[in-house]
């Protein structure tokens, strides 16, 4: 999927004259993607600049804790990354090109730098399973300490989407525009012509009653999260180890104590995620560095 960007220079220049003009600093791109470049070519240079600009963008989930870092620190305050799923195979049914632990990496440093996280879950991709979606809920229970889902539904069929055009890999079929069209548009007018959003069929999916498990606990994850039992995960270091917080409600709270090479696993996959033997090479560098 091409995409156009302006230049960095024409960007600025354009949020300078908006400014001035309407005495606003707050931004919403309409952009459909954040062009990757921005986030050293314009995002560094307000940071350097030390302008008080906030934003809100679209953007891939497969950002690094860095660059979400620069984001930040460049007034991006929102964020509506593509996660969508917390499944592998189902992104992958996607074409996604991501992982469910990139998703996760996601929310955490947006978590991590105050970044706010539009995101959803959605379903209704041929070849999905059950299997899919359960284990994509154990994945959504252990993550409740950070931002929530905004929902749960099956795709939208949006016009240009891979979806939309391509019907080999995504065979959908009585494809017409969505309903609410007709009670906007004269009778007239060629509503396939002109709609952006369609109602489909397609076949090897899962019916909605496969989903209600995962739409109940995101229920309950949002009452959690603008309640006064939020669930929070965090540590400390110490000169042996470190201090695991956990809070899951009023009665579930306490602290975990790992010292070495507990400790050291641990932050060996905070950063990023990690293969075993990358994890087993940090332990050998660490036992080397101390003889």
């Amino acid at each position: 999927m091409q995409f156009r960007s302006k230049s960095p220079e024409q960007v600025l220049a354009d949020l300078s004259e908006l400014t001035r003009k309407h005495r606003i600093n707050s931004f919403e791109a309409v952009d459909n993607i954040l062009d990757l470049k921005y986030i050293q070519s314009l995002f560094a240079g307000i940071e350097k600049n030390r302008t008080d600009y906030r934003f809100f963008y679209e953007v891939k989930a497969n950002l690094t804790r860095s660059q979400i870092q620069t984001l930040y620190r460049g007034g991006v305050r929102g964020i509506q990354p593509g996660i969508e799923s917390l499944s592998t195979h189902v992104l992958q049914l996607m074409n996604k090109g991501c992982s469910m632990l990139q998703n996760v990496r996601c929310l955490k440093w947006c978590l991590y730098y105050g970044i706010h996280v539009s995101w959803n879950l959605i379903w209704g991709f041929p070849g999905e399973t059950e299997e899919d979606y359960r284990n994509e809920l154990e994945v959504l229970k252990s993550i409740i300490h950070l931002e929530p889902s905004v929902g749960v539904s099956r795709i939208w069929l949006e016009r240009f989407s891979p979806n939309f055009t391509d019907r080999e890999k995504f065979p959908v079929l009585n494809v017409r525009p969505e309903a609410s069209y007709s009670h906007v548009y004269p009778i007239d007018v060629d509503l396939a012509e002109i709609a952006y959003f369609f109602d489909y069929d397609m076949g090897d999916t899962l019916p909605p009653e496969a989903h209600i498990p995962t739409q109940r606990h995101v229920g309950e994850w949002h009452e959690s999260w603008h309640g006064s039992q939020r669930h929070t995960l965090t540590y400390r270091r110490m000169s042996d180890g470190i201090l695991i917080d956990f809070k899951r409600g009023g009665d579930r709270q306490g602290t975990y104590a790992l010292s070495e090479p507990l400790a050291l696993i641990y932050e060996a996959c905070i950063e990023t995620m990690q293969t075993a033997e990358q994890v087993a090479a940090r332990l050998k560098d660490a036992k080397t560095n101390d003889e």
